[in-house]
């Protein structure tokens, strides 16, 4: 403050007077007022802060909780997924085999096709020989049956001639 009528404000620490002009009183009844004011006031204070650090308290342990579980699923993810690293490059490694195998399978499948081919050529080719074939037996069928005609003539006579000769087989020496 600045000095206007020169008199000094008292410093701590100096000596001072007790001015009855620059101390004001306060009374008991005011002082009491003011300490049931406040610890209405503290009172309401009390019934939302205690209720608030307990709700706090119990979210944050709850929080680490959640956090603490996250990381041992993370660890165990983890874990997992170098299971499946190792696995995809056995299977990446058996996809290659594969791929091999299927253009070796692919290059025979086009051998057969080409083998098909030439069989089914040849094949034709017997069907027409068959057909060939067939028309020369029928042509022979005939002869066949003559044959068989004359064959079955000869026996008829075969047997004619053996008839009178029965007599004759006693008296030879081969005979019977």
């Amino acid at each position: 403050m600045t000095e206007q009528s020169g008199t000094r404000n008292p410093v701590p620490g100096e000596g001072h007077s007790l001015d009855p002009a620059s101390t004001t009183t306060v009374s008991d009844a005011s002082l009491d007022k003011f300490a049931r004011i406040f610890e209405a006031s503290a009172k309401r204070w009390e019934v939302i802060v205690y209720p608030s650090l307990l709700m706090f308290i119990i979210l944050a342990a709850y929080g680490f909780y959640l956090i603490y579980s996250m990381t041992s699923d993370v660890h165990r993810v983890t874990e997992q997924m170098d299971t499946i690293v190792h696995s995809m490059v056995v299977v990446s490694d058996n996809m290659v085999r594969v791929t091999d195998n299927m253009s070796s399978m692919t290059a025979n499948m086009n051998s057969i096709t080409n083998e098909m081919v030439h069989v089914g050529r040849n094949f034709d080719e017997g069907i027409d020989i068959a057909a060939r074939m067939d028309l020369k037996f029928a042509a022979m069928l005939p002869i066949a049956h003559r044959m068989q005609y004359d064959m079955d003539l000869i026996t008829k006579r075969m047997l004619n001639v053996t008839g009178p000769m029965n007599f004759m087989t006693d008296m030879m020496p081969m005979g019977k």
